[in-house]
């Protein structure tokens, strides 16, 4: 096929003093341009998902959202579902181990790949599922610090979970609420693609339990929220 242009995201440093003139004739260094604004297009997308959440965080969402307590740590429920886990992880995990842990912190890659989109500045699709992500975030950790469920690992320690446990509590399922939020606003825009958005949040959702991270109870207030 011939070579390809590549076209780096960083360039190397430029190899001569920047003084010289090869570039620009010494009556050109005093050319002012005129700009009015940083462009709109350049702006960096987690930078514009940022300033929304500034903005989403001043709403009245935490009365707003209802999200029910998970089930007691000592209770039957509990117990039901960490037996739900230990058979999730003797049939399913070997076989999901590797995207288990690609998608432990990576996993908007894969919404990247379904909807066909670059992730740059430009992109309004891309700057949309980093303004779901970092809702998602703020939500999820506050219900978190709000319930502090315990980890699976914590109440039955032979789970052994694929990953290592993460540094806060487990209801709801971050991951689930992420991923639901990032389908649910990609669908807006391409709604050709909402059942394989769905349903690829759900399979997120799911290998989370099957790693012994999330109860399925996490799973569905994720789902929820």
């Amino acid at each position: 096929m011939g070579n390809m242009i590549t076209d780096p995201a960083v360039a190397e440093p430029f190899p001569i003093d920047p003084s010289e003139p090869l570039i620009f004739s010494p009556g050109q260094l005093a050319i002012t341009l005129q700009a009015n604004g940083f462009p709109r297009s350049q702006w960096a997308p987690d930078l514009v998902a940022l300033a929304v959440l500034a903005e989403f965080a001043a709403l009245d969402w935490r009365t707003r959202i209802a999200l029910e307590p998970p089930p007691a740590p000592d209770s039957a429920a509990t117990t039901a579902e960490l037996d739900e886990l230990v058979r999730l992880a003797g049939e399913l995990r070997a076989a999901r181990a590797a995207e288990i842990a690609a998608q432990d912190d990576g996993f908007p890659a894969w919404w990247v790949q379904l909807l066909a989109i670059q992730r740059r500045p430009g992109s309004p699709l891309y700057e949309l599922l980093k303004i779901a992500m970092r809702v998602g975030e703020l939500t999820m950790v506050h219900f978190k610090l709000r319930f502090n469920r315990p980890r699976p690992q914590q109440l039955r320690p032979a789970l052994m979970p694929l990953l290592p446990m993460p540094g806060h509590p487990s209801y709801p399922s971050g991951h689930m609420t992420i991923a639901r939020l990032m389908s649910k606003v990609a669908a807006g825009v391409v709604p050709a693609l909402d059942g394989p958005l769905q349903a690829l949040a759900l399979r997120v959702g799911h290998n989370r339990e099957i790693a012994g991270l999330h109860y399925p109870s996490d799973t569905a207030a994720g789902l929820s929220l």
